[in-house]
């Protein structure tokens, strides 16, 4: 895709230096349905499969896709595509797609804490949102996402960019830029809600919630069965 060049934005946390980790930009042939291990070398892990925390479905044997849990809003030239990173939900995805989406976050876990601290919110709800172009050339505004929960519409406080020219705000086509953006914890997962880009939205996970729930359900059923044999 050529050489990327990066330019500090408003409000943008500056990326450090991401040893092998290219999440969309400057990735040839990429699409906006890729799951993020196919573009991101994985950081070594303690993590087990099946490591569990209390009240949270076991780890390691979930069956669902990254696509499955994604919300897409067009707009302008450019696809918006959003996925929660909170841990209820991504134990639902297969182990390797599970593992990709919980290193990124870990791999961030300070940042996203500080920033969290600093508008108030120990804990905050964090998301992977990356922009594919559609067209030749378009831009894309990086502030204009909206995530409405329990009747209120909440902006991120902060972003940390990942791909290198992300603070360009200029997308080629077939090129993807993307981001890990914090938003106030009173955004929920666990309940429907609407995510927007410029002032399109999609509403749809309510049916994807409905998934999820299946999921959670087959994957006990599933972590019991090993757990016997």
């Amino acid at each position: 895709m050529g050489v990327c060049s990066h330019l500090g934005i408003l409000r943008v946390i500056s990326p450090a230096v991401i040893s092998g980790m290219m999440l969309g930009g400057c990735v040839s042939n990429y699409s906006p349905g890729t799951d993020l291990q196919a573009v991101v070398a994985t950081k070594d892990s303690s993590l087990s499969p099946n490591y569990t925390d209390k009240g949270l479905i076991p780890a390691g044997y979930g069956s669902m896709k990254q696509e499955d849990i994604a919300l897409h809003v067009s707009n302008a030239g450019v696809m918006v595509r959003f996925v929660p990173l909170d841990e209820s939900v991504i134990r639902v995805l297969l182990p390797d797609s599970y593992r990709s989406l919980h290193d990124l976050k870990d791999s961030y876990a300070k940042r996203i804490s500080q920033a969290g601290r600093r508008y108030g919110s120990l804990h905050p709800s964090v998301w992977y949102i990356s922009f594919f172009g559609i067209d030749a050339d378009s831009r894309f505004a990086p502030q204009d996402v909206t995530v409405s929960s329990a009747g209120r519409d909440f902006r991120a406080f902060d972003f940390i960019p990942l791909t290198t020219g992300f603070g360009d705000q200029r997308v080629r086509q077939r090129e993807t830029h993307s981001a890990i953006y914090i938003f106030d914890g009173a955004v929920l997962t666990s309940q429907p809600l609407t995510v927007s880009y410029q002032g399109v939205k999609t509403d749809s996970w309510d049916a994807i919630l409905q998934q999820i729930e299946r999921e959670r359900a087959m994957i006990l059923a599933r972590a019991s069965k090993a757990n016997t044999q």
